[in-house]
């Protein structure tokens, strides 16, 4: 059955080989076991130390705990505080002077351990609780050991010809990082919503489709995609010559038409040296509109039934009851919030809100062992 699932599934084959070996060394090498311990110590550590370099916020949150949990299972990372000489503006229309981030791809299998780390790092700050770190390692334990895998079932199982028709539909690589971003401005065509790492030429292409499919820069055409969308069926197509060549070419673009070159304009840099993105702002704020709605609905439902409404719901359901929060949430709903600053202070109200909430409630802190040690 080899040929037949590596045909379907590229380098399965790979995978079976790469988890027998570490299953192999595990069960053989005591020096191999005692290093494994060594990585969760390490991750640890790590995210410790990150939650010490990084800086705030304008919404009281740290920089470093903004990152998406998807990076951290394929990356080690760490914070270079107050790196950012000059104000970044976010794709919400924020501008900060962050801290940037270096972070280092770690081998499959492997990744799993100094993540384990991570996540119990993440549980002594407060920042997850015990259920989320179990299903974040089970599922980063599965997508790094079993080699067929993806974030969910229908990513698992779809064969790799289809994969990128799958990712698309869902807006999900397979690292689980989003493809384009994941909440659209209402009235802005996908041709021109796109993130920093999107390519010149393909920015032009999506234009160019939109607007001969009868849409502008204000209507979607027939055929209206993101300039990420682009940039991935091309990568998947070419693959990863193909998107070095087609970054290189970019980079040479920007160059020449002396357009402001940013680190996520250079091939391999990219990958390394990551800003402060947009996105996580606006994801911040989505993620957790739907969290409070649903915890109001069930905070009602409990009431109704005359129960006492437990305490992880009911601080959550109040402060969607605040009028601001919820007013302006239902103005970003409706697609009445004009400007990209008012729809960046109605993010930043309900995230500021959330945080200062999540803080009075749960044992979050920003603090790390490090914190104890300078003082």
């Amino acid at each position: 059955m080899g040929s037949i699932i590596n045909a379907a599934y590229t380098f399965s084959n790979a995978g079976f080989q790469g988890t027998h070996m570490i299953l192999k060394s595990l069960k053989d090498s005591a020096y191999a076991r005692r290093a494994t311990l060594g990585l969760v110590a390490i991750g640890f550590l790590l995210d410790q130390a990150n939650a010490y370099l990084s800086d705030e916020d304008e919404d009281g949150q740290l920089f470093y705990d903004k990152i998406p949990d998807w990076t951290h299972g394929m990356n080690a990372v760490l914070m270079l505080p107050g790196s950012s000489d000059r104000e970044r503006a976010d794709g919400a229309g924020l501008a900060n002077s962050a801290d940037t981030s270096v972070r280092l791809f770690l081998p499959y299998g492997y990744n799993v351990f100094p993540y384990i780390g991570n996540r119990l790092s993440r549980l002594e700050r407060g920042v997850s609780n015990e259920r989320t770190a179990l299903g974040d390692v089970a599922v980063l334990a599965f997508n790094s050991f079993s080699p067929i895998s993806g974030q969910d079932l229908i990513h698992t199982i779809t064969p790799t010809i289809a994969s990128p028709i799958v990712e698309m539909a869902t807006n999900k690589r397979f690292t689980g990082a989003p493809i384009y971003p994941r909440y659209r401005q209402p009235g802005l065509p996908d041709a021109y919503y796109h993130t920093s790492g999107a390519t010149q030429a393909s920015r032009l292409i999506a234009q160019r489709v939109n607007m001969w499919t009868g849409g502008s820069y204000a209507e979607s055409g027939l055929v209206d995609v993101s300039p990420n969308s682009i940039d991935h069926v091309a990568g998947f197509l070419t693959g990863g010559a193909g998107r070095f060549i087609g970054q290189s070419a970019n980079l040479i673009a920007l160059t020449l038409g002396e357009g402001e070159v940013d680190p996520q304009d250079v091939p391999l840099l990219r990958d390394m040296y990551v800003p402060p993105q947009g996105w996580w702002t606006s994801s911040l704020y989505w993620d957790r509109r739907r969290e409070l709605e649903a915890a109001h609905n069930q905070a009602r439902r409990y009431e109704e039934a005359g129960d006492p409404v437990p305490h992880e719901i009911r601080w959550r359901a109040d402060l969607w009851r605040n009028s601001d929060v919820r007013l302006e949430a239902e103005r970003l709903r409706r697609g009445t919030v004009g400007r990209r600053q008012d729809q960046a202070s109605a993010y930043l109200l309900l995230n500021r809100a959330y945080v200062r909430a999540m803080m009075r409630n749960t044992p979050y802190s920003s603090e790390s062992i490090f914190d104890g040690l300078a003082r």
